[in-house]
C-alpha cells in the first residue's frame, strides 16, 4: 500500500535550500513515480502560490492519481484551535496548527516538513499526540522529507 504523506510548504520549498534541495526533489520523484500519495490542502495549494517556480514546475510533473486533495473544513478547524489552546502554537500563527491539524483529520502515515522550530519540536510532537488523544485521534507523524 502506498503511503499517504501530507506535505507543507517547506517539504516542497526545499528547492531554495543547496543542503535541502535533493531531499526534496526525491520526495517529490516518489510522488512522481506512483510511490506514494501526495496529500495537499487548500492551504498549501495557497502558499505554493508564491513558491519558487522550481518547485512549482516540479510538483506539477506529480500524476494527479497520486494527489489527495483535503480542504481546510470545521472538523480541522476545532483541532487547530484546539492546538493553540493547548500552547502549542502563538495564536498569531495560523498556518501550522492548520497543517498538523489538516493532516490529522485526513489521517495520514506522516506530515512531511523542514520545519523545525514551528512543527518539528519534541515537545510540540508530546502536545500533538496529548491533544490528539483526548479528542480521538491518533497521533500524528512529523517526519522531514529525508526521512521518508
Amino acid at each position: 500500500m502506498r503511503s499517504r504523506l501530507y506535505a507543507d510548504r517547506s517539504a516542497l520549498w526545499g528547492y531554495e535550500s543547496d543542503k535541502l534541495a535533493p531531499h526534496s526533489v526525491t520526495l517529490v520523484d516518489r510522488f512522481i513515480r506512483g510511490d506514494g500519495v501526495l496529500v495537499l490542502s487548500n492551504l498549501t495549494i495557497q502558499e505554493l502560490a508564491t513558491a519558487p517556480a522550481a518547485a512549482r514546475v516540479r510538483l506539477a510533473l506529480v500524476p494527479e492519481a497520486y494527489i489527495e486533495m483535503q480542504q481546510f473544513e470545521a472538523e480541522a478547524s476545532e483541532l487547530a484551535e484546539a492546538y493553540i489552546a493547548e500552547g502549542l502554537f502563538n495564536p498569531k500563527i495560523q498556518a501550522e496548527p492548520r497543517h498538523v491539524a489538516i493532516a490529522t483529520v485526513a489521517r495520514v502515515d506522516a506530515l512531511v516538513s523542514w520545519n523545525f522550530t514551528g512543527l518539528i519540536d519534541l515537545q510540540r510532537l508530546h502536545g500533538y499526540a496529548h491533544v490528539n488523544t483526548l479528542r480521538g485521534y491518533k497521533m500524528i507523524e512529523v517526519r522531514t522529507p529525508q526521512s521518508v
